[in-house]
């Protein structure tokens, strides 16, 4: 077989992480390579960028230290297609390939991206079984996230039903990748066939796209998704799945409620297992057919207190679904975000310390920076204002939600015309974060501040400053800071 490696997604890079049996020596001094590699890479852009992280990973990868091959790999993956060198690219991963010893965590990577270049090359059944293989002989890396760089290849292609279908069927295969997790197979299929039924434009037809009106979930995708043994509720819930994509909501409930009915008694079940879960989909198709969310919440409650032990399970899976109905589109996050946040944050979500105990900081500031969303967009302008402040106290520059309220508070005070605030939530969004979507429209918007009112560049310095104090290891260097500041100043002109 011929070995054509491709660049390397960044969710796959952070995946293998924790993977691999090698234990490649550590470097001298790694943290101070890695943050020599930090400092050059923000300094180069385009070629020399992809040139710097080819060279650190070519240099000597059996001693590369982790966290350093990790962040090369992704500059060189995200550089390569800036700058149109896949083939180089492709080059690259083999030789550093050859280098490794099999098994080791790049390595694993070499051989993911071989079969990703496969699937890419129109050859989808051996694409498929090369990563079968890696999910059957990689046991002690059994993860979602190798089955996720199969089908979100798929995807990529726009092989929409095959892409529906081997998630499900090869989830039930290599069960141990979901099996007592957070994971839901079936929270997956229905965001993927509504995706599908609703992502695709009506009036363009390529091969392996489904244009909305044709997409029928019950004839295309429910009879190839496979049986599980022992688990005769599956096939049931697959179903009414379907039909809720399909818009056949009342359907949908009937099997739903047919199947809740004779749901076995607790002792008999799994601690995983989907019977749990049916409140919430008896939810999602009511709330989808009669848009009112009031009518949803008993069943959401009972879903609430049959998997009070899983917060983090509950928090997901009712904003990926219920906050999935209204904006078809995938945006959920807006007006309609409200009820279903407000519903969590009146659970206890964000307050309650024995449900946040079990929640990561970053799904807490996200529920908060969701609901303040939700809050201005129904024009609760003071209370999103209090959330906002609450969350940026709590959760900035850490979080992304924490990030996304503060930009929030420096629109609010933009449309009040306190453009004294408003800058301040600028600056400190550019000072202490990196994150690109709200670093560039913070840009956007001091640009805009000094527009109106220009000033000298010395106060403008002096006041990100004072706003930053020491540089965070969130956020850029300090003189990093200045330079764009300056850049952004002249581009205003006089």
């Amino acid at each position: 077989m011929k070995s054509q490696f491709a660049l390397i997604p960044l969710a796959v890079l952070v995946l293998l992480t924790a993977c691999s049996k090698d234990k490649s020596p550590i470097a001298q001094t790694p943290e101070e390579q890695l943050e020599a590699y930090h400092t050059r890479s923000r300094q180069v852009q385009g070629d020399e960028r992809y040139i710097w992280a080819k060279e650190t990973l070519l240099k000597d990868p059996a001693n590369l230290d982790e966290e350093l091959g990790i962040r090369a790999l992704k500059d060189m993956a995200s550089t390569a297609q800036q700058i149109k060198r896949h083939d180089d690219a492709m080059v690259t991963m083999g030789m550093l390939m050859r280098r490794l010893e099999e098994g080791s965590k790049l390595w694993r990577m070499a051989y993911l991206v071989n079969a990703r270049s496969v699937l890419k090359q129109g050859r989808i059944d051996e694409g498929r079984e090369l990563f079968r293989a890696a999910l059957r002989d990689w046991e002690d890396c059994i993860s979602p996230g190798v089955l996720e760089y199969y089908t979100n290849t798929l995807h990529e292609m726009q092989l929409y039903e095959q892409y529906i279908i081997d998630h499900y069927n090869l989830s039930l295969e290599f069960e141990n990748a979901y099996e007592e997790s957070e994971f839901s197979l079936f929270r997956a299929l229905y965001i993927q066939a509504t995706e599908a039924r609703l992502n695709t434009p009506n009036d363009i037809v390529l091969p392996g796209m489904l244009p909305n009106l044709s997409f029928n979930a019950m004839d295309r995708i429910l009879p190839q998704l496979k049986e599980k043994e022992g688990h005769p509720e599956y096939p049931v819930i697959a179903k009414a799945i379907c039909l809720i994509a399909d818009q056949k909501h009342g359907e949908a409930i009937v099997e739903l409620e047919a199947l809740q009915a004779i749901k076995p008694p607790p002792e008999e079940l799994e601690t995983y297992n989907e019977y749990r879960n049916i409140p919430l989909y008896i939810a999602t198709a009511m709330y989808r057919r009669d848009q009112d969310f009031e009518k949803a919440t008993p069943y959401l409650d009972d879903f609430w207190e049959q998997n009070r032990d899983r917060p983090g399970y509950v928090l997901d899976a009712v904003l990926d679904i219920i906050g999935f109905i209204r904006n078809e589109d995938m945006h959920y996050l807006g007006g309609d975000s409200y009820y279903v946040s407000k519903y969590l944050v009146d659970k206890g979500f964000t307050k309650d310390s024995a449900i946040r105990e079990k929640l990561t900081e970053g799904e807490v500031a996200h529920l908060y920076s969701l609901y303040q969303m939700g809050l201005l967009k129904h024009n609760k302008v003071e209370e999103t204002k209090k959330v906002c402040m609450e969350v940026v106290e709590e959760f900035f520059p850490r979080t992304k939600g924490g990030t996304n309220s503060l930009y929030t508070l420096a629109g609010i005070y933009m449309r009040e015309e306190n453009y004294d605030a408003a800058e301040d939530a600028f600056l400190r969004i550019l000072a202490e974060t990196r994150w690109d979507h709200w670093v560039s429209g913070s840009e956007r918007g001091l640009k805009e501040i000094w527009r109106i009112r220009r000033g000298p560049f010395t106060r403008i310095l002096d006041r990100a400053r004072e706003l930053a104090g020491k540089p965070k290891s969130t956020g850029p260097t300090q003189l990093e800071l200045e330079s764009r500041l300056k850049e952004l100043y002249d581009e205003i002109g006089e």
